[in-house]
C-alpha cells in the first residue's frame, strides 16, 4: 500500500512537471494514430514490389516556361518523401554502370547519414517493383480583364447658416447621392490542367496497380498588387499534392488520425498525465485507483487507444459503458477488413 501510494505521488509530481514544461500548452484534444492497410495494394504484395523504383515521365504544354527534367525529379522525390514518412513501403534508386563508382556513391551517403526519402543501391538487377508515373499537363498564364461594380456615396453637410454658406460638420443624410461605378482592371490569370497516370508492377512483371488522376489548378492574381507570377514547380507542387497522398494510401499501408476527447469528469491526475501526453504513465495509473468512476474507464480506453492496445481500449471502454467509442473501434476495424477484401479481388 505504502509503495502504491508512493507510486501514484511520483506519477502525480511527474504530469505537474511535464504540464510546466508545456508551458500550459496542454489541451484535451488528444490524436489517436492508426496503420491502414493499403487500398488497393495487398500486404502480401509488398516484398514483391518493396524496394520500389519510381520513374516519372512528364509532357507538358503551355506558356509558362517549365522544364521537364525538374518536373519529374520533383514528383519523384514528393512520392518518395511520402512512402518514408509512412515507413512501410521502401523507394529506391538504382545506380547503373561502374559497380565500383556506385560503391563509392554509397558509401558517401552513408557517411553523411542522407534522408532524403530514397534507399539508395549498387545492382546490376532490380529486384523490386516499379511505379511508373506519367504526367500530361497544359500550364498557362493568361491576362483577363474583370470588372467590379461598387456604390459611390456622397454625404453632403447641412447650412445652419444660409445667408453666409458656411458648411457644418452635421451630415444631411436626406440629401445623400448614390451612383454606380463600374472599374476595369487587369488579372493574370494561371491555370494547370493534365492528367497523372500511375501503373506499377511486380518484380515478376505481373502488373498490380492502374489508376489516373486528375490534375488541377486555378489561382487569380492583381497585376496591381505587383505579385510575382508562380513558376512552374510552385503549380505542380499544388497539382500533385492531393494525387500524391491519394496515390500513397493506395499502394502503401498508412497512418490516418481522429481527435479524441478526455472526459473531465475523471479523476484529476488522470486527467493531468493525458493532457501532458504521458500515456503510458496515465494507463499505468488509471489502473492502480480504486474505485473507478465511468469517466476514469473512459479516460483509461483513451489511454490505451492512443497506444494502440485496441483490445484493453475495448474492456475499459466497456466497463464504462461508452458504447460510442467501441462503435469507433469496430468502425476502424470494419474499414481494415473492407480494404483487405476489396484488394482480395
Amino acid at each position: 500500500m505504502k509503495d502504491l501510494k508512493m507510486k501514484k505521488c511520483l506519477i502525480l509530481v511527474y504530469a505537474s512537471s511535464v504540464l510546466v514544461f508545456l508551458g500550459g500548452c496542454a489541451s484535451e484534444k488528444l490524436v489517436a494514430r492508426y496503420t491502414v492497410p493499403a487500398a488497393a495494394v495487398k500486404t502480401s504484395n509488398l516484398s514483391d514490389i518493396s524496394p520500389l523504383s519510381i520513374v516519372v515521365s512528364a509532357k507538358l504544354y503551355g506558356n509558362i516556361a517549365v522544364n521537364p527534367a525538374a518536373i519529374e525529379s520533383s514528383v519523384k522525390q514528393q512520392v518518395a518523401s511520402r512512402l518514408y514518412q509512412e515507413g512501410e513501403l521502401k523507394s529506391t534508386d538504382i545506380i547503373w554502370g561502374n559497380l565500383q563508382g556506385g560503391n563509392m556513391v554509397s558509401s558517401t551517403f552513408r557517411k553523411y547519414n542522407s534522408t532524403h526519402g530514397y534507399a539508395r543501391y549498387v545492382t546490376d538487377e532490380h529486384k523490386g517493383g516499379t511505379l511508373f508515373l506519367d504526367i500530361t499537363a497544359a500550364l498557362n498564364n493568361n491576362l483577363v480583364k474583370e470588372t467590379t461594380t461598387f456604390e459611390l456615396k456622397r454625404l453632403p453637410y447641412n447650412r445652419k447658416d444660409k445667408e453666409k454658406e458656411k458648411p457644418t460638420s452635421v451630415p444631411d443624410y436626406e440629401r445623400i447621392q448614390k451612383e454606380k461605378v463600374d472599374v476595369e482592371y487587369d488579372i493574370l490569370q494561371t491555370e494547370g490542367k493534365g492528367i497523372l497516370k500511375a501503373r506499377m508492377i511486380d518484380k515478376h512483371g505481373a502488373e498490380i496497380y492502374k489508376k489516373s488522376f486528375p490534375l488541377g489548378f486555378s489561382r487569380k492574381n492583381s497585376l496591381q498588387v505587383h505579385e510575382a507570377p508562380m513558376t512552374a514547380n510552385d503549380i505542380f507542387a499544388y497539382m500533385v499534392a492531393r494525387p500524391i497522398e491519394s496515390l500513397v494510401t493506395e499502394i502503401s499501408p498508412h497512418q490516418e488520425s481522429r481527435a479524441l476527447q478526455v472526459n473531465d469528469k475523471g479523476c484529476e491526475q488522470g486527467i493531468l498525465l493525458l493532457q501532458a501526453h504521458a500515456y503510458a504513465e496515465a494507463a499505468t495509473f488509471l489502473e492502480n485507483i480504486e474505485p473507478k468512476t465511468p469517466a476514469d474507464w473512459e479516460n483509461l480506453g483513451l489511454a490505451y487507444e492512443i497506444l494502440g492496445d485496441y483490445t484493453l481500449a475495448r474492456e475499459a471502454y466497456t466497463q464504462g459503458a461508452c458504447p460510442a467509442r467501441i462503435n469507433a473501434l469496430d468502425a476502424l476495424e470494419k474499414k481494415r477488413l473492407a480494404s483487405e477484401k476489396e484488394r482480395s479481388k
